[in-house]
């Protein structure tokens, strides 16, 4: 085909994508050795849909592949028709060319059997003036014989009379008697033998007789052979020119007949051209549609590849959270055991550095300022300190005390800087005061997860932890915390 598709290309990016589907159908997801059987705080990767907005499945690759497939089958059996009608059309070309041929060969021997027939036609005609003329000429001999036979009659009855006065006194009557007595003088030698006789016997009315009778018939001798040689010439020439009116007549009709075939053949071959046409036709919309499925079928495979490395990046992710998570854990219920010893809490007075309960201490550090009333170091009025403050340096990591969702994550107007604010179901736990924030709204923690990093944002004199607990949900009633954590 003239046209270039991209056929071995899609059909090797289909091949690939396919065996990457299978292989990952078939695989079981990977898992980390020590992952928390809690929910991945990493949500799941959104269904993939193409420029439509229809969903991306391998069902519906699989059906585009199989058009993709008719579609290609389809070209080859157009190919193969095109094929077996290019060699109909050669067969085709090469007949209307032997037909041309013959009809060249009928038009000569046509137009040769033409000029014969003109030419036996003139033969014909200059026969038959030739036939004219010696029937004209026999006409005329015929007229001058009539007149010898007048001549004759008349020296004839001279000759009687003579003959008679000869007998009546006693003449020579010889050579007269037998001249006389003759019927017939087509016996030239006889004649002339008679003639001589006459010469001898000088008797001239005798001789002029004979002589009239050997002109008469010398006449119409050589009369009679002309006609009959111009009437053979005349009838041979009728007969080659009927031979030739023949010939003329059937290669008029072989030409006919040669036009005829060369036009069924013409016939025979616009039908092929126009059937290859079509199948052309054909070609070109098999190829469009081709071009298309191909371009379909590359987009659903680019689209499902990249939502497979997605998944996998994705699942990658939530791998490395689980692992992350595990690791926290673990480390959580370290310091879960380091911080179960006695503290002195004084109703959540300053100095406390651990938890005895199963809340988690939240920073590694010692409470500096508990819940109550107290004088504010930059706002400098005297109002209730809504939580407990934790001593720590910047960069501390901060730890969730429980398990819970994330309410919130981000920056706060109020005061509080970059907060974190956790649901733990009926009671909620706030971190102020954030260098930088590790999670973000609607993620599951754990207890003992690293939520973020103890910084000095919001009205803050210098790094530490700011942590709240409100009764009954997110910022419903702010309470003290040091009992949750004894």
């Amino acid at each position: 085909m003239a046209r270039s598709r991209p056929a071995v290309r899609t059909a090797a990016l289909v091949a690939g994508v396919l065996l990457v589907l299978v292989a990952s159908a078939q695989a079981p997801p990977a898992r980390a050795q020590d992952a928390n059987p809690t929910e991945s705080p990493i949500e799941e990767p959104s269904p993939v849909l193409d420029d439509d907005g229809e969903v991306v499945t391998n069902d519906r690759i699989d059906a585009l592949r199989d058009e993709w497939d008719d579609t290609t089958a389809e070209l080859v059996t157009i190919a193969r028709g095109e094929s077996r009608t290019e060699r109909r059309a050669a067969r085709a070309r090469d007949q209307l060319d032997t037909a041309d041929r013959e009809v060249t060969a009928a038009a000569q021997a046509a137009d040769v059997a033409a000029v014969e027939l003109v030419l036996a036609e003139e033969r014909l005609e200059g026969a038959e003036d030739r036939l004219t003329t010696a029937r004209a000429a026999r006409d005329e001999v015929t007229d001058q014989l009539a007149a010898t036979d007048v001549q004759l009659d008349a020296t004839r009855l001279q000759l009687q009379r003579r003959l008679r006065e000869a007998w009546m006194h006693g003449g020579q009557l010889s050579s007269t008697t037998m001249v006389l007595g003759m019927d017939d003088f087509n016996d030239v030698v006889r004649v002339q033998h008679l003639l001589g006789q006459v010469v001898e016997d000088d008797n001239q009315l005798v001789a002029d007789y004979l002589r009239l009778q050997l002109q008469r018939q010398d006449r119409l001798a050589a009369t009679t052979l002309e006609e009959a040689r111009v009437t053979d010439a005349n009838r041979a020439a009728e007969a080659s020119r009927d031979e030739r009116a023949t010939a003329d007549d059937e290669a008029r009709r072989t030409a006919s007949r040669t036009r005829e075939r060369r036009r069924h053949r013409a016939d025979v071959l616009a039908t092929v051209e126009q059937d290859l046409a079509n199948l052309g036709e054909d070609r070109l919309v098999a190829e469009e549609q081709l071009d298309e499925v191909t371009a379909r079928l590359e987009a659903e495979v680019e689209t499902e590849l990249a939502a497979r490395r997605e998944a996998a990046r994705v699942e990658a992710e939530r791998l490395e959270a689980a692992r992350i998570s595990a690791a926290e854990a673990a480390a959580a219920a370290e310091l879960v055991a380091q911080q179960r010893r006695v503290v002195s809490s004084g109703g959540g007075g300053g100095g406390r550095c651990g938890s005895t309960s199963d809340w988690v201490w939240p920073v590694d550090g010692c409470v500096t300022s508990g819940y109550g009333g107290r004088y504010h170091p930059i706002l400098k009025t005297r109002r209730i300190h809504a939580g407990m403050d934790f001593g720590a340096s910047a960069g501390t990591p901060i730890h969730a005390v429980a398990d819970g969702t994330v309410y919130r994550a981000g920056w706060s107007s109020g005061g509080h800087g970059n907060v974190v604010v956790i649901d733990h179901g009926n009671v909620a736990t706030l971190y102020a005061h954030q260098e930088r924030l590790a999670v973000r709204a609607g993620q599951r923690v754990v207890a003992g997860q690293v939520i973020g990093w103890v910084g000095s944002t919001g009205l803050s004199t210098g790094p530490h932890l700011h942590f709240e607990t409100h009764a009954g949900g997110p910022y419903v009633n702010a309470v003290n915390p040091a009992p949750w954590f004894r």
